[in-house]
Protein backbone atom coordinates (compact mmCIF):
# COMPACT_ATOMS: atom_id res chain seq x y z
CA UNK A 1 0.00 0.00 0.00
CA UNK A 2 1.16 3.23 -0.27
CA UNK A 3 0.62 4.46 2.97
CA UNK A 4 3.29 1.24 3.84
CA UNK A 5 5.78 2.82 1.51
CA UNK A 6 5.50 6.34 3.06
CA UNK A 7 6.01 4.86 6.32
CA UNK A 8 9.64 2.75 4.83
CA UNK A 9 10.61 6.14 3.12
CA UNK A 10 10.40 7.86 6.47
CA UNK A 11 12.11 5.33 8.54
CA UNK A 12 14.47 4.91 5.56
CA UNK A 13 15.13 8.83 5.81
CA UNK A 14 16.02 8.65 9.68
CA UNK A 15 18.12 5.39 9.50
CA UNK A 16 20.24 7.20 7.06
CA UNK A 17 20.35 10.46 8.32
CA UNK A 18 20.29 10.17 12.06
CA UNK A 19 17.35 12.12 12.54
CA UNK A 20 14.19 11.49 13.94
CA UNK A 21 10.78 12.85 12.68
CA UNK A 22 9.03 14.40 16.18
CA UNK A 23 5.71 13.93 15.66
CA UNK A 24 4.44 16.56 17.99
CA UNK A 25 5.63 19.29 15.81
CA UNK A 26 4.86 17.69 12.68
CA UNK A 27 1.38 17.82 10.22
CA UNK A 28 0.50 15.96 7.42
CA UNK A 29 -0.73 17.77 4.58
CA UNK A 30 -2.10 16.42 1.34
CA UNK A 31 -3.08 17.47 -2.39
CA UNK A 32 -6.90 17.65 -3.42
CA UNK A 33 -5.99 14.37 -5.44
CA UNK A 34 -5.97 11.95 -2.51
CA UNK A 35 -9.01 10.89 -0.76
CA UNK A 36 -10.29 11.36 2.18
CA UNK A 37 -10.18 7.97 3.17
CA UNK A 38 -6.77 7.69 2.27
CA UNK A 39 -5.91 10.82 4.33
CA UNK A 40 -7.74 9.77 7.57
CA UNK A 41 -5.67 6.04 6.78
CA UNK A 42 -2.31 7.39 6.52
CA UNK A 43 -2.14 9.61 9.56
CA UNK A 44 -3.86 7.29 12.13
CA UNK A 45 -0.98 4.88 10.40
CA UNK A 46 1.64 7.09 10.73
CA UNK A 47 0.33 9.08 14.37
CA UNK A 48 1.23 12.28 12.33
CA UNK A 49 -2.21 14.07 12.38
CA UNK A 50 -3.44 16.05 9.46
CA UNK A 51 -3.87 20.06 9.14
CA UNK A 52 -5.23 21.54 5.73
CA UNK A 53 -4.25 25.54 6.00
CA UNK A 54 -0.81 25.39 6.80
CA UNK A 55 -0.37 29.07 7.05
CA UNK A 56 3.27 29.19 7.45
CA UNK A 57 6.43 26.77 6.84
CA UNK A 58 10.09 28.31 7.40
CA UNK A 59 8.88 31.86 6.78
CA UNK A 60 6.51 31.40 3.80
CA UNK A 61 3.16 31.80 3.55
CA UNK A 62 1.52 28.73 1.93
CA UNK A 63 -1.75 29.94 1.00
CA UNK A 64 -2.35 28.69 -3.31
CA UNK A 65 -4.62 31.15 -3.93
CA UNK A 66 -2.13 33.40 -3.26
CA UNK A 67 -0.02 35.73 -5.61
CA UNK A 68 3.65 35.28 -6.14
CA UNK A 69 4.23 38.96 -4.52
CA UNK A 70 1.74 37.95 -1.75
CA UNK A 71 3.47 34.75 -1.12
CA UNK A 72 6.77 36.50 -0.27
CA UNK A 73 5.10 39.30 1.54
CA UNK A 74 6.55 38.33 5.31
CA UNK A 75 9.96 38.81 4.04
CA UNK A 76 9.23 42.39 3.22
CA UNK A 77 7.61 43.02 6.53
CA UNK A 78 10.60 41.50 8.22
CA UNK A 79 12.95 43.44 6.63
CA UNK A 80 10.55 46.47 7.14
CA UNK A 81 10.14 45.88 10.52
CA UNK A 82 14.30 45.54 11.14
CA UNK A 83 14.61 48.85 9.17
CA UNK A 84 12.31 50.51 11.37
CA UNK A 85 13.31 49.85 14.84
CA UNK A 86 16.93 51.03 13.83
CA UNK A 87 15.71 54.54 12.00
CA UNK A 88 15.54 56.25 15.52
CA UNK A 89 19.01 54.93 16.48
CA UNK A 90 22.19 57.18 15.93
CA UNK A 91 24.28 55.30 13.65
CA UNK A 92 27.13 56.08 11.42
CA UNK A 93 27.49 55.25 7.85
CA UNK A 94 30.07 52.74 8.93
CA UNK A 95 27.05 51.03 11.53
CA UNK A 96 24.45 51.26 9.28
CA UNK A 97 26.41 49.62 6.26
CA UNK A 98 27.27 46.49 8.96
CA UNK A 99 23.43 46.14 9.45
CA UNK A 100 22.34 45.85 6.18
CA UNK A 101 25.00 43.77 4.85
CA UNK A 102 24.89 41.40 7.82
CA UNK A 103 21.77 41.60 8.55
CA UNK A 104 19.09 43.23 6.57
CA UNK A 105 20.02 41.51 3.33
CA UNK A 106 20.73 37.64 4.70
CA UNK A 107 16.84 37.52 5.84
CA UNK A 108 15.50 36.42 2.20
CA UNK A 109 18.27 34.14 1.31
CA UNK A 110 16.75 30.95 2.34
CA UNK A 111 13.78 31.89 -0.17
CA UNK A 112 16.39 32.98 -2.77
CA UNK A 113 17.60 29.82 -2.86
CA UNK A 114 14.76 27.80 -3.70
CA UNK A 115 12.91 30.67 -5.47
CA UNK A 116 13.03 33.30 -8.08
CA UNK A 117 11.46 36.08 -6.22
CA UNK A 118 9.39 38.60 -8.23
CA UNK A 119 10.84 41.57 -9.06
CA UNK A 120 8.40 43.79 -7.18
CA UNK A 121 9.65 41.72 -3.90
CA UNK A 122 13.50 42.57 -4.43
CA UNK A 123 12.36 46.10 -4.95
CA UNK A 124 10.81 47.02 -2.17
CA UNK A 125 13.97 45.73 0.15
CA UNK A 126 16.55 47.89 -1.91
CA UNK A 127 13.90 50.64 -1.23
CA UNK A 128 13.99 50.45 2.48
CA UNK A 129 17.44 50.26 2.55
CA UNK A 130 18.27 53.17 0.46
CA UNK A 131 16.22 55.20 2.33
CA UNK A 132 17.49 53.69 5.38
CA UNK A 133 20.83 54.43 4.39
CA UNK A 134 20.30 58.17 3.22
CA UNK A 135 17.89 59.09 6.02
CA UNK A 136 19.21 60.22 9.61
CA UNK A 137 17.27 59.80 12.77
CA UNK A 138 16.06 63.49 12.26
CA UNK A 139 15.10 63.37 8.54
CA UNK A 140 14.28 61.31 5.14
CA UNK A 141 17.17 62.54 3.53
CA UNK A 142 18.24 63.42 -0.17
CA UNK A 143 19.31 60.24 -1.98
CA UNK A 144 22.89 61.76 -3.60
CA UNK A 145 23.27 58.10 -5.47
CA UNK A 146 21.48 55.62 -7.09
CA UNK A 147 20.81 52.32 -6.09
CA UNK A 148 22.70 51.32 -9.13
CA UNK A 149 25.47 52.70 -7.96
CA UNK A 150 25.21 51.90 -4.34
CA UNK A 151 25.06 48.43 -5.25
CA UNK A 152 28.44 48.16 -7.26
CA UNK A 153 31.36 46.70 -6.08
CA UNK A 154 33.65 48.96 -3.58
CA UNK A 155 36.95 48.82 -6.32
CA UNK A 156 34.15 50.55 -8.81
CA UNK A 157 33.00 53.15 -6.66
CA UNK A 158 29.76 51.74 -4.99
CA UNK A 159 29.42 49.99 -1.23
CA UNK A 160 29.05 46.41 -2.27
CA UNK A 161 25.48 46.60 -1.42
CA UNK A 162 23.91 43.44 -2.89
CA UNK A 163 21.33 43.75 -5.95
CA UNK A 164 19.32 41.33 -4.52
CA UNK A 165 17.38 40.47 -7.79
CA UNK A 166 20.99 39.45 -9.18
CA UNK A 167 21.86 37.78 -5.92
CA UNK A 168 18.87 35.72 -6.09
CA UNK A 169 20.38 34.57 -9.63
CA UNK A 170 23.41 33.51 -8.15
CA UNK A 171 21.95 31.66 -5.68
CA UNK A 172 19.77 29.43 -8.00
CA UNK A 173 22.34 28.88 -10.05
CA UNK A 174 24.12 26.88 -7.53
CA UNK A 175 21.59 24.62 -7.10
CA UNK A 176 21.92 24.04 -11.36
CA UNK A 177 25.63 23.20 -10.50
CA UNK A 178 24.58 20.80 -7.76
CA UNK A 179 22.36 19.13 -10.62
CA UNK A 180 25.28 19.08 -13.15
CA UNK A 181 28.12 17.93 -10.54
CA UNK A 182 25.43 15.34 -8.31
CA UNK A 183 23.79 13.48 -11.49
CA UNK A 184 23.11 11.00 -9.13
CA UNK A 185 21.44 12.51 -6.16
CA UNK A 186 17.65 12.50 -5.06
CA UNK A 187 17.15 15.65 -6.69
CA UNK A 188 19.28 15.93 -9.71
CA UNK A 189 17.25 12.47 -10.49
CA UNK A 190 13.63 13.61 -9.70
CA UNK A 191 13.84 16.60 -11.79
CA UNK A 192 15.73 15.17 -14.57
CA UNK A 193 12.71 12.18 -14.44
CA UNK A 194 10.14 15.14 -14.55
CA UNK A 195 11.54 17.58 -16.97
CA UNK A 196 14.21 16.26 -19.29
CA UNK A 197 14.26 12.95 -19.38
CA UNK A 198 15.64 12.63 -22.61
CA UNK A 199 17.95 15.56 -22.18
CA UNK A 200 21.36 16.96 -20.30
CA UNK A 201 20.14 19.98 -17.83
CA UNK A 202 22.00 22.19 -19.99
CA UNK A 203 19.49 21.35 -22.67
CA UNK A 204 16.39 20.81 -20.81
CA UNK A 205 13.19 22.73 -21.31
CA UNK A 206 11.18 25.05 -19.36
CA UNK A 207 8.08 22.11 -20.01
CA UNK A 208 4.20 22.12 -18.73
CA UNK A 209 3.09 23.39 -15.89
CA UNK A 210 6.52 23.82 -14.29
CA UNK A 211 7.00 24.15 -10.45
CA UNK A 212 9.00 27.65 -8.91
CA UNK A 213 12.13 26.34 -8.02
CA UNK A 214 12.25 24.43 -11.30
CA UNK A 215 11.47 27.99 -13.38
CA UNK A 216 14.24 29.49 -11.10
CA UNK A 217 16.94 26.93 -11.69
CA UNK A 218 16.05 27.60 -15.93
CA UNK A 219 16.09 31.62 -15.38
CA UNK A 220 19.60 31.06 -13.71
CA UNK A 221 21.25 28.33 -15.97
CA UNK A 222 22.30 31.29 -18.47
CA UNK A 223 24.16 32.39 -15.57
CA UNK A 224 25.57 29.39 -15.10
CA UNK A 225 26.61 28.30 -19.14
CA UNK A 226 28.68 31.94 -18.90
CA UNK A 227 30.67 30.26 -16.43
CA UNK A 228 31.03 26.92 -17.00
CA UNK A 229 34.33 25.32 -18.87
CA UNK A 230 34.62 21.58 -19.70
CA UNK A 231 38.32 20.44 -18.32
CA UNK A 232 39.83 18.75 -21.83
CA UNK A 233 40.49 14.81 -21.01
CA UNK A 234 41.25 12.63 -24.31
CA UNK A 235 38.74 15.10 -26.22
CA UNK A 236 36.67 12.42 -27.20
CA UNK A 237 33.11 13.89 -25.85
CA UNK A 238 33.95 17.78 -26.16
CA UNK A 239 32.62 19.42 -29.00
CA UNK A 240 34.57 21.69 -30.63
CA UNK A 241 32.18 24.07 -31.78
CA UNK A 242 29.42 24.00 -29.25
CA UNK A 243 31.04 23.22 -25.79
CA UNK A 244 32.25 25.87 -23.14
CA UNK A 245 36.07 24.01 -22.75
CA UNK A 246 38.76 27.05 -24.08
CA UNK A 247 41.18 28.85 -21.95
CA UNK A 248 39.71 32.16 -22.14
CA UNK A 249 37.89 33.97 -19.49
CA UNK A 250 36.23 35.92 -21.54
CA UNK A 251 34.56 34.09 -24.16
CA UNK A 252 34.64 30.26 -24.34
CA UNK A 253 33.03 29.69 -27.76
CA UNK A 254 35.16 29.48 -31.04
CA UNK A 255 33.88 31.38 -33.81
CA UNK A 256 36.42 31.13 -36.95
CA UNK A 257 37.31 27.91 -38.81
CA UNK A 258 33.82 25.98 -38.14
CA UNK A 259 33.72 22.44 -40.54
CA UNK A 260 31.91 19.30 -40.45
CA UNK A 261 34.99 17.58 -41.28
CA UNK A 262 36.31 17.60 -37.51
CA UNK A 263 33.97 17.84 -34.56
CA UNK A 264 35.42 16.67 -31.51
CA UNK A 265 38.48 18.38 -29.32
CA UNK A 266 40.03 14.74 -29.93
CA UNK A 267 40.26 15.56 -33.35
CA UNK A 268 42.71 18.35 -32.86
CA UNK A 269 45.01 16.15 -30.50
CA UNK A 270 47.87 14.62 -31.42
CA UNK A 271 48.00 11.00 -30.06
CA UNK A 272 51.69 10.20 -30.54
CA UNK A 273 52.58 13.32 -28.46
CA UNK A 274 49.65 13.30 -26.27
CA UNK A 275 49.84 17.05 -27.20
CA UNK A 276 47.75 19.84 -29.19
CA UNK A 277 48.32 19.26 -33.28
CA UNK A 278 49.81 22.92 -33.33
CA UNK A 279 49.99 22.32 -37.48
CA UNK A 280 46.11 21.50 -37.60
CA UNK A 281 44.78 24.02 -35.35
CA UNK A 282 47.12 26.77 -36.94
CA UNK A 283 45.40 25.91 -40.23
CA UNK A 284 42.37 26.29 -39.06
CA UNK A 285 41.75 28.68 -36.12
CA UNK A 286 42.30 32.49 -36.24
CA UNK A 287 45.89 33.94 -34.84
CA UNK A 288 44.27 34.41 -30.93
CA UNK A 289 41.78 31.44 -30.63
CA UNK A 290 44.79 29.27 -31.61
CA UNK A 291 46.71 30.89 -28.63
CA UNK A 292 43.89 29.89 -26.51
CA UNK A 293 43.03 26.55 -27.64
CA UNK A 294 47.08 25.50 -26.98
CA UNK A 295 47.17 27.38 -23.85
CA UNK A 296 43.80 24.91 -22.84
CA UNK A 297 45.60 22.60 -20.37
CA UNK A 298 45.70 18.87 -21.26
CA UNK A 299 45.06 15.76 -18.89
CA UNK A 300 48.41 13.77 -18.68
CA UNK A 301 46.29 10.62 -17.74
CA UNK A 302 43.50 11.06 -20.61
CA UNK A 303 40.68 10.43 -18.14
CA UNK A 304 37.44 11.74 -18.73
CA UNK A 305 36.14 15.50 -18.73
CA UNK A 306 34.84 17.18 -16.40
CA UNK A 307 33.22 20.17 -15.89
CA UNK A 308 34.72 23.32 -13.85
CA UNK A 309 33.13 26.79 -12.99
CA UNK A 310 35.76 29.06 -14.60
CA UNK A 311 35.87 32.10 -11.89
CA UNK A 312 36.87 29.92 -9.19
CA UNK A 313 40.87 28.68 -8.88
CA UNK A 314 39.27 25.65 -7.39
CA UNK A 315 37.18 24.63 -10.58
CA UNK A 316 34.12 24.78 -7.66
CA UNK A 317 30.89 27.16 -7.98
CA UNK A 318 30.95 29.99 -5.29
CA UNK A 319 27.78 32.37 -5.40
CA UNK A 320 30.43 34.98 -4.53
CA UNK A 321 32.13 34.63 -7.72
CA UNK A 322 28.46 33.87 -9.60
CA UNK A 323 27.47 36.99 -8.56
CA UNK A 324 30.44 38.98 -10.06
CA UNK A 325 30.15 36.98 -12.65
CA UNK A 326 26.24 38.23 -12.92
CA UNK A 327 26.91 42.02 -12.01
CA UNK A 328 29.22 42.07 -14.64
CA UNK A 329 26.73 40.59 -17.46
CA UNK A 330 24.15 43.39 -16.30
CA UNK A 331 26.25 46.36 -16.49
CA UNK A 332 26.84 44.82 -20.56
CA UNK A 333 22.90 44.40 -20.62
CA UNK A 334 23.36 40.70 -20.83
CA UNK A 335 21.17 39.43 -18.08
CA UNK A 336 17.32 40.25 -18.29
CA UNK A 337 17.40 43.36 -16.64
CA UNK A 338 18.02 46.71 -18.53
CA UNK A 339 21.82 47.84 -19.15
CA UNK A 340 22.53 50.97 -16.65
CA UNK A 341 25.93 52.07 -18.49
CA UNK A 342 29.50 51.26 -18.62
CA UNK A 343 31.01 50.67 -15.04
CA UNK A 344 34.40 52.52 -13.98
CA UNK A 345 36.42 49.78 -14.45
CA UNK A 346 39.19 50.29 -15.75
CA UNK A 347 42.50 49.27 -14.08
CA UNK A 348 43.67 52.79 -12.95
CA UNK A 349 39.96 54.15 -11.46
CA UNK A 350 40.14 50.58 -9.31
CA UNK A 351 43.88 51.23 -7.68
CA UNK A 352 42.40 54.63 -7.09
CA UNK A 353 39.07 53.23 -5.31
CA UNK A 354 41.48 50.83 -3.75
CA UNK A 355 43.43 53.37 -2.39
CA UNK A 356 40.45 54.91 -1.01
CA UNK A 357 38.96 52.37 0.97
CA UNK A 358 42.73 51.43 2.40
CA UNK A 359 43.33 54.34 3.91
CA UNK A 360 43.55 54.37 8.28
CA UNK A 361 40.81 56.18 8.76
CA UNK A 362 37.37 55.60 10.23
CA UNK A 363 34.93 54.07 7.56
CA UNK A 364 32.26 57.09 8.89
CA UNK A 365 34.59 59.70 7.05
Amino acid sequence: MDSDISINILQSFSRMSGQFINKDKSVLTFSNNISSHQRLHLSRKIGIPIRDNIRKYLGILMEKTLKKSQTFQPIIDKISSRVLSWKEKYLSPAGKEILVKAIVQAIPIYSMSTFLLPKKVTRTPEQLIAKFWWSSSKDKGIHWLSWVKLSQPKVLGGLGFKDIHLFNISLLAKQGWFMLKYQNSLMASFMKAKYFPKFSFLDADLGRKPSWLWRGIIKARYLLKQGLRWRVGDGSKINIWDDFWVANKHEFLLRSGRTNVICKVADLIDQSTEGWNLALINSIFSHWESKYITATPLSRFGCEYELNWNYEKSGVFSVKSAYRLASSLNLQGMLDNPPIGEPSSNALQKSIWNIVWKLKIPKKL
